[in-house]
């Protein structure tokens, strides 16, 4: 598989889909980005715990192309494992390694803004928790937090509370099958509040 950085495939409704469709520059299609999803691509989302006996990397995946469908352009993926990525095709590659949030949240946050809203989907366990909730505090947009994992892992669901409520947003933990459902929710939070 030949990754275009660092994406598998362009998905409809991506930054490079539109920017392709509509013959626009990436500069410009950047413009019409409103939302970062920042997504756990490490080793932990392997786990096969989902529906179907799926691992929490696949059920994201299928979530996030029924999100760029649903938000044409609007939605930059930012994947993070050892490093961060911007994925412009819209679908990150399953990288494995650790999980460093912090470099993740340091990138989204080059495409702060006050209109900007952020969702970061993790099982939460970031390689240095103080790190990553100290960048946290640096963002003018919200920051909501979406927690894939196994329903009794109180710690994971623990540090996405406090990542989300470092700039007043939301933490949902959510059953697989809701992770679309739940995430355009919390997208749909910044429509309600301008």
């Amino acid at each position: 598989m030949m990754l275009r950085n660092n994406t598998l495939e362009i998905v409809p409704g991506s930054v490079l889909d539109v920017a392709e469709k509509n013959d626009l520059s990436l500069a410009m299609a950047f413009l019409e980005v409103e939302y970062t999803v920042l997504i756990d691509t490490s080793g932990s989302m392997s786990d096969r715990d989902m529906r179907n006996g799926k691992t929490r990397y696949e059920v994201a995946i299928e979530e996030l192309k029924t999100l760029q469908a649903q938000n044409q352009g609007k939605i930059l993926v930012i994947n993070f494992s050892d490093s961060a990525n911007v994925c412009i095709g819209g679908i990150p590659a399953f990288l494995g390694g650790m999980t460093n949030l912090t470099d993740a949240l340091k990138l989204a946050l080059e495409y702060d803004d006050t209109d900007m809203t952020h969702v970061v989907i993790s099982d939460g366990y970031p390689d240095s928790p103080t790190s990553a909730l100290e960048a946290a505090k640096e963002f003018k947009g919200a920051i909501h937090t979406v927690f894939i994992g196994p329903e009794n892992d109180r710690q994971g669901r623990e540090f996405m509370a406090q990542l989300a409520s470092i700039k007043h947003g939301k933490a949902v933990t959510t059953k697989s099958n809701l992770l679309a459902k739940n995430v355009q929710e919390l997208l749909l939070l910044k429509s309600n509040n301008n």
